[in-house]
């Protein structure tokens, strides 16, 4: 009984002793003496200014298969053009934004533009379109009035695809230990 005692014993004696650790992180080292005038940095690089690339689409697209518009970003015959693109900028104050966009000007594309200074406050907006295709050349003796659907005398043709739009505006504001964000976004079917 008293070998377990004296266990028990050692193990409150210990957990209740202070911890004793030594911190060795970089901003603890003593850099005092350290001549830093002839230092210079080969790994460094500057990163101010502007940095992305852009590229332009064109082209001539001949769809006869709706499905394709899926892949290819549009399903409408003849020329086509559209933007892509990944640009950043940033200064030494702080400031930066950023401009990002696939596809711009199809209908399968999105934008996204921030801005800002880091650490403080941030601006963002977004842009997305999205349409899918199910099938065209679709032929109906009906057609659609009032959320009804009217019978008719001649034949009607119409394509099935479904089109989105999404818009979005955001903003950040961080001071000290506070922060904020307002978000708002809206889509349209």
């Amino acid at each position: 009984m008293s070998f377990k005692l004296n266990i028990i014993t050692l193990a409150m004696v210990a957990a209740a002793s202070p911890a004793m650790a030594a911190n060795f992180g970089v901003n603890h080292a003593n850099t005092d003496t350290v001549n830093t005038a002839k230092y210079q940095c080969h790994r460094c690089t500057n990163s101010n200014g502007y940095r992305g690339d852009v590229s332009v689409l064109a082209g001539y697209n001949d769809v006869s298969d709706s499905h394709a518009g899926n892949t290819f970003g549009t399903d409408q015959d003849g020329a086509i053009g559209a933007v892509s693109g990944n640009v950043r900028y940033n200064n030494a104050s702080g400031y930066q934004a950023q401009a990002q966009a696939h596809q711009l000007g199809m209908d399968n594309g999105f934008a996204h533009l921030s801005t800002g200074k880091s650490g403080q406050y941030k601006l963002t907006f977004d842009y997305n379109s999205i349409e899918t295709y199910q099938a065209d050349d679709i032929q109906s003796a009906y057609w659609h009035n009032n959320g009804m659907l009217t019978p008719s005398n001649s034949t009607n043709q119409f394509d099935l695809s479904k089109r989105r739009e999404k818009v979005g505006f955001g903003f950040e504001y961080n001071h000290d230990i506070y922060g904020a964000f307002v978000k708002y976004s809206q889509e349209d079917k």
